[in-house]
């Protein structure tokens, strides 16, 4: 079965389509985008070639990607909105 273009760019734009799921929540979705960019031309060829195991071996490629890099940095100065997130849930814990 081909892909149709709705479906196209709901896998390319939505990186958790492509892992299935995140394992850590401290994934950075602006660097699974980039990584997703990088191989765009990898998964439209697998695509357009028809062929579902050349797809799957891409698609498998990507998630490799994304789950070994993409997590957001801890930041001393300037701590991400994921760090204050984290540890506004940490100290509401810590009180209950």
């Amino acid at each position: 079965k081909r892909l149709a273009l709705a479906d196209w760019n709901i896998l390319v734009t939505n990186p958790n389509q492509l892992t299935h799921s995140w394992h850590y929540p401290q994934r950075s979705l602006t660097k699974a985008a980039r990584v997703i960019s990088r191989y765009a031309f990898f998964i439209a060829g697998a695509v357009a070639s028809g062929q579902n195991q050349r797809l799957v071996k891409a698609l498998k490629t990507v998630g490799q990607c994304l789950a070994v890099g993409c997590r957001i940095c801890k930041r001393r100065g300037r701590p991400s909105t994921y760090q204050l997130l984290m540890e506004a849930a940490n100290e509401a814990s810590f009180f209950a």
